[in-house]
């Protein structure tokens, strides 16, 4: 499916009711075209930030992101910072819209670090 195939009234019905939106960065053009939909429509978007994506296909779904969740991979390979609770930071002052940034580390559990009240990290 491409943009092209809905039309935004079609669109904004279907994301009527919806009170988060996941986006995987997957079908690329289309999860932007719906991102931007959502995020006109005050709609919370959480983008599933993978290390196989490209900057191309994230970055602008980044920027509409509301909450970020990627592998323990993605922080390093996404800011070169290869501490991971310092690349998180990075990450949320590279998307100063995300409220937080959870980094998932196996049978480690995950890594998250939330923005607060005031823009506070």
């Amino acid at each position: 499916m491409v943009p092209c195939d809905i039309s935004m009234s079609n669109l904004s019905a279907a994301l009527q009711d919806v009170n988060l939106l996941y986006l995987d960065g997957y079908s690329h053009e289309m999860a932007l075209s719906v991102g931007k939909q959502a995020d006109l429509m005050k709609i919370p978007i959480l983008v599933d930030a993978e290390p196989e994506r490209t900057k191309t296909e994230l970055e602008h779904l980044l920027d509409l992101s509301s909450y970020i969740v990627c592998s323990g991979k993605f922080p390093e390979k996404w800011t070169s910072i290869s501490c991971i609770p310092s690349a998180l930071l990075e990450i949320l002052v590279q998307y100063p819209r995300a409220r937080f940034v959870i980094a998932t580390l196996g049978e480690n559990g995950c890594m998250m670090l939330e923005r607060i009240e005031g823009d506070q990290l």
